[in-house]
């Protein structure tokens, strides 16, 4: 059985590389569902900058958002 290691390393193209995109997407898609009514659906700093731009929240919320946002995506 191949180790972790070896398995994170192989280049993974064609197909597979396909489904794996939709399926992040639809992990996404979940994601908001379940958790836009707690947070907004705020996953992404792209969408939290357009509802502090479109007024949809307030600037000290977003800028929380985004600071926890991008902690997640180091931290991921």
């Amino acid at each position: 059985m191949p180790s972790v290691t070896l398995l994170l390393k192989r280049r993974i193209t064609g197909a597979p590389r396909a489904l794996l995109r939709r399926l992040r997407k639809l992990g996404l898609a979940v994601l908001a569902f379940l958790g836009g009514s707690i947070s907004g659906g705020h996953f992404n700093p792209a969408v939290t900058l357009m509802t502090l731009y479109n007024r949809g929240i307030a600037t000290d919320s977003a800028v929380v958002y985004i600071v926890a946002q991008i902690a997640a995506g180091i931290l991921a």
